[in-house]
């Protein structure tokens, strides 16, 4: 079996990302390369969010401490947390830097009435939260302490608790199959000991949740008192190509919130009603599936997402295969947002090894253009030959797998 890179070792040969640790240390400094990859991965996953009827949002990573005390992460979850005052003019009190972004999107629900048919409303961030996590288990991209989140908060009554929650669970399929990862364990994780909330509710709950998985036809566990002190969850394991475990999407009820910051909506009737909030994110952290993903491909990412896409070798970089491939180069540009380089080197350099360093950098695709292939208007890649138009037609086709060309 071949060596398993580290996604550390990939970041440092590909060039992607860096941590800086006597200056940063826990926080993802993303050189070009890397940024490219989480750029177009939250363009992605924005995009698909649009479709299914998320609202996007986005909101401040600080607020004065009496947010973070009404919500009780104050109380609860200060020792991740990164709290200071400010002593500016005549204000002295104490703000602190968000560690989730619920709270933010509760003041955006109560920022206006909301009614009956608002709901489900559901908020959509990139949000970055920052989490004081011990030096002991920071790790790369895998653990860190800024990290950006597709956090969603989905508003609903009661009886849409089973719907959504069913929807949420094919958007999490959806997302993996896309990846190519086809092994996932759902965990519904019950009432604990210690909680907020009527029991009878609970288990209503509970009962909805679970009627969501059979009629997603998943895979799935009870985990008995393994939920939140506010709520069940249910938890999405995945299995990667080495046969590694990795937790990464979480959809939760929350009793909790709602009660805390009084948020209800108007009934048709005029009366108000408790809403209920739905926690959930589908890749969770980006800079953690971005990590998982490097090791589960070996940093030979699916095209879109690949840190180098394209190169195309000119054998003898004469004039004429030059230009050709600056018309490839041209061609894949024009109806795509895909990298494309034109390896033009000096002639000591034979076209094996110039292919070898194409192959270390883990390009997707590497055509190489020859009198040949000019005279022709072909391409190669590997053994294989194909027409120019084929080429862009394979492209255009794995392209579009992941986006329309006109919403990119």
């Amino acid at each position: 079996m071949s060596k398993i890179s580290s996604h550390n070792e990939l970041g440092r040969e590909l060039e992607l990302f860096d941590t800086f640790e006597d200056a940063g240390s826990g926080h993802v400094f993303w050189k070009p390369r890397g940024y490219k990859i989480f750029s177009n991965l939250s363009k992605w996953i924005e995009f698909e969010h649009k479709k299914r009827g998320y609202l996007t949002i986005k909101t401040p990573i600080i607020y004065r401490s009496h947010l973070w005390e009404t919500s009780g992460h104050k109380q609860m979850y200060s020792d991740f947390m990164y709290l200071f005052r400010i002593k500016k003019e005549d204000m002295d009190e104490e703000w602190g830097i968000k560690p989730m972004n619920c709270p933010a999107h509760i003041l955006l629900f109560k920022s206006k009435r909301r009614f009956e048919k608002d709901l489900p409303l559901k908020f959509f961030e990139l949000g970055l939260v920052h989490r004081h996590e011990l030096s002991g288990v920071i790790n790369g991209l895998l653990r860190v302490r800024s990290f950006t989140q597709d956090d969603s908060h989905i508003f609903v009554k009661k009886n849409q608790i089973g719907k959504v929650v069913k929807e949420v669970i094919e958007f999490v399929r959806y997302v993996f199959k896309m990846f190519e990862i086809e092994n996932i364990k759902f965990f519904l994780s019950t009432m604990p000991e210690k909680h907020l909330g009527n029991e009878n509710v609970w288990r209503e709950v509970e009962r909805m949740m679970e009627d969501a998985l059979k009629d997603a036809q998943v895979n799935y566990e009870i985990n008995p008192g393994e939920g939140a002190f506010y709520g069940p969850k249910i938890d999405v394991e995945i299995k990667d190509a080495h046969g590694r475990l990795w937790q990464l999407s979480t959809i939760q009820i929350d009793f909790n919130l709602p009660e805390r910051f009084d948020i209800k909506y108007y009934k048709d009737d005029g009366s108000k009603e408790r809403v209920y909030i739905i926690h959930r994110a589908i890749l969770g952290s980006l800079e953690r599936f971005i990590g998982i993903m490097l090791e589960h491909f070996q940093g030979k990412l699916p095209l879109l997402f690949a840190p180098y896409q394209i190169a195309i070798i000119p054998v003898k970089n004469t004039p004429k295969e030059v230009e050709y491939a600056m018309k490839i180069k041209d061609n894949i540009e024009s109806i795509t947002n895909l990298m494309v380089e034109v390896d033009i080197l000096s002639q000591e350099k034979t076209v094996s090894k110039r292919i070898l360093m194409a192959e270390k950098k883990k390009y997707v695709y590497i055509l190489v253009i020859g009198e040949k292939e000019v005279d022709e208007n072909k391409v190669a890649i590997r053994n294989e030959n194909m027409t120019l138009n084929d080429f862009l037609s394979k492209i255009k086709g794995e392209y579009e797998k992941w986006f329309s060309l006109t919403n990119f």
